[in-house]
């Protein structure tokens, strides 16, 4: 059976293959004598690592509030119920 990949390496993956893509778009475009300025494709590379970092701690706290949640739940079920 194949082990999961985390959350930081999903995050390592996906900027990766972004930085890949934006690599590629650049030299194709040298390639081409189609001369776009470096400083954009780093503004969408640095663009595109601040909003994923975003979602990856969003889902963190999101993971963390729903542990919390549940082990709640397993403790008031095994509390006994007084009426």
């Amino acid at each position: 059976m194949r082990k999961k990949l985390s959350k930081r390496g999903k995050l390592y993956l996906v900027n990766g293959i972004c930085f890949l893509f934006l690599a590629g778009m650049y030299i194709f475009r040298a390639l081409t004598r189609q001369d776009t300025p470096i400083f954009i494709l780093l503004l969408i590379m640095c663009g595109f690592t601040f909003f994923s970092l975003i979602i990856y701690y969003l889902s963190i706290i999101a993971d963390a509030i729903s542990q919390r949640y549940k082990d709640r739940m397993a403790e008031e079920e095994k509390k006994p119920k007084t009426k």
